[in-house]
C-alpha cells in the first residue's frame, strides 16, 4: 500500500544552508511532554514518541478516570492509556471534567452556557480537584488536598474570569505549572477540549493533536466512523496544532499528514482505526523531530483545497449518538445502511422500529440482486417490495436462515437473527 506524507518544500541551496546552521543554533533541548489520551490509539502515538528517546527528556501522562458502564454500571471501563503507563511505570494524572449545566445547540454544533453548578461545586470542597495525581510509587498527599476549580466561564464572561493555570494543573507535575521554551503538549484520541489556561504553559507551536482524518475534512469527535458511514474511498491522518477553544474545534494549523489510505468496500471500523493509529504515531514521530530542528512546515486549514464534490465547508464527524443508527427504510438505501452499520455499528447497532417495537440488526450485509432468491424477484406484485417488507428465507443457500429487507435500491442479508427490545425492556 503506498502512502503519501506530506514533504516540506525544498529551500534554494544557500538559503538551504543558512537556514540549517541557524536551526541547529536555535535548536531547542529535550521536549518535556505532556501526553493526554484514552484509547488505543493513544497509546499507538505515545509509542511512537517513547521510541524517540532523544528528543524528550521527560513524559508526563493525562488520562480521563475509570468508568462505569453496561447495564447499572455492572462494568468498568479502564483506558488503555491508563493501563500502559502503569504497566511501564510512566507517571500519570486523571483528568475529571467537572461536571457542567449545559444548553445544547445540536443543530449548530456548539455548546452554550458552560457553567459550573454552585450547589455541585459547594458539595465537594473537601472531595478535590478533578485533576488529580495518579501516584505511581509517590508518597505525595491524597487528592484530597487539591485545591477546587473555579467555574468555567459562559460565551458572556470576561477573559478575566477564567481560572488560572494553577487550579488546572494542581495536581501535575511543577515543570507543567509554569511556561517553558521545551514544554510541549500532545492529544490523541484524549476526548475531552482542554481549557485555554490548560494550554498556556506550553508555546503555541508545541501544542499538538493527532487527528484520523485529512483536515480540514471531519472536524468532530468520530471521524472514522463517519468516513466509512459517508462512503469515501479514501482517508489519512494529521498532526494539528491545537487551537484555543474560541477558534472552534480542530481548526489548528497542519503540520503533517498521512494521505493516500484506502478505505476497502467491506471495512469497518476496527479495520481503519488500527491503521490509523499505527499512521498517526508516524507521523507525530515526523513532525516532532522536525519541530526539535526548527524546520517544520504550518498549513493553515484554510489554504488547503478541499476536493468534497464542491460542497463546503466541510463536513463535521458529530459525535455518535444511538438515533443516529436509526433506519429510514424509505430513504436508505441497502449500500448507505450497510456502510452506516460498519462505521458505527460497533457502539450502536442499526436499528428499526415496527409497531412500536425496536428491532436491531446485529450482523446486516448488503447482497445484490441476484443473490435474492428468485421467487422474490419473480413476485408479480411490485407493491409488495416496499421498502422495510421482510422475507424469512429458509432456503439451503441462506445456509440455514436468514433475514430479507426490501430496501429503497436492493436488500440486506441478515445471517444473524436481529434481536428485539420492547419498551418495557427500557427500548435500548
Amino acid at each position: 500500500m503506498m502512502l503519501s506524507r506530506f514533504v516540506c518544500p525544498r529551500q534554494p541551496l544557500a538559503r538551504s544552508v543558512l537556514l540549517r546552521a541557524r536551526s541547529y543554533s536555535d535548536r531547542p533541548g529535550k521536549f518535556n511532554i505532556l501526553f493526554c489520551g484514552t484509547d488505543d490509539f493513544s497509546v499507538a502515538s505515545l509509542k511512537a514518541v517513547l521510541a524517540e528517546k532523544d528528543l524528550w527528556n521527560q513524559v508526563h501522562i493525562v488520562t480521563p478516570p475509570e468508568q462505569k458502564h453496561g447495564r447499572r454500571g455492572s462494568q468498568i471501563f479502564v483506558p488503555p492509556l491508563m493501563t500502559f503507563a502503569k504497566e511501564n511505570g510512566l507517571p500519570s494524572s486523571i483528568y475529571t471534567k467537572p461536571e457542567t449545566s449545559q444548553n445544547t445547540d445540536l443543530s449548530r454544533g456548539k455548546l452554550r452556557g458552560f457553567t459550573l453548578r454552585q450547589d455541585l461545586l459547594n458539595s465537594k470542597k473537601s472531595s478535590g480537584s478533578f485533576l488529580r495525581q495518579d501516584r505511581l510509587n509517590s508518597n505525595t498527599s491524597s487528592p484530597s488536598s487539591f485545591s477546587e476549580p473555579e467555574a468555567e466561564p459562559t460565551e458572556s464572561s470576561s477573559p478575566s474570569a477564567s481560572p488560572s493555570t494553577s487550579e488546572y494543573f494542581s495536581a501535575l507535575p511543577s515543570w507543567c505549572l509554569s511556561p517553558h521554551a521545551n514544554n510541549l503538549i500532545i492529544t490523541s484520541s484524549f476526548g475531552h477540549i482542554l481549557p485555554d489556561s490548560f494550554l498556556r504553559p506550553f508555546p503555541t507551536k508545541h501544542r499538538l493533536n493527532v487527528h484520523p482524518s485529512l483536515l480540514p475534512k471531519y472536524r468532530g469527535a468520530a471521524p472514522i466512523q463517519w468516513a466509512i458511514a459517508n462512503g469515501d474511498r479514501e482517508t489519512g491522518v494529521t498532526v494539528q496544532s491545537l487551537a484555543e477553544r474560541m477558534q472552534g474545534v480542530d481548526t489548528g494549523e497542519i503540520l503533517g499528514q498521512v494521505k493516500d489510505i484506502p478505505i476497502a468496500m467491506n471495512a469497518k471500523y476496527q479495520d481503519m482505526y488500527d491503521t490509523l493509529a499505527v499512521e498517526g504515531g508516524r507521523v507525530l514521530a515526523d513532525v516532532l523531530r522536525d519541530i526539535h530542528e526548527n524546520k517544520e512546515t504550518r498549513i493553515p486549514q484554510s489554504e488547503i483545497d478541499i476536493e468534497e464534490d464542491g460542497q463546503t465547508p466541510p463536513r463535521f464527524a458529530p459525535k455518535v449518538t444511538p438515533e443516529m443508527a436509526r433506519i429510514t427504510w424509505r430513504s436508505q438505501s441497502a449500500l448507505t445502511i450497510d456502510r452506516l452499520h460498519r462505521g458505527i455499528g460497533h457502539q450502536f447497532p442499526v436499528w428499526g422500529s415496527h409497531e412500536g417495537i425496536r428491532i436491531q440488526f446485529l450482523d446486516p450485509v448488503c447482497i445484490p440482486l441476484e443473490s435474492v432468491p428468485l421467487a422474490l424477484r419473480k413476485h408479480p406484485r411490485r407493491q409488495d417490495y416496499n421498502p422495510g417488507k421482510a422475507w424469512l428465507d429458509l432456503s439451503p443457500s441462506s445456509n440455514g436462515s436468514r433475514m430479507i429487507i426490501a430496501c429503497v435500491s436492493h436488500g440486506i442479508d441478515l445471517y444473524t437473527n436481529p434481536w428485539i427490545t420492547t419498551r418495557a425492556q427500557g427500548n435500548s
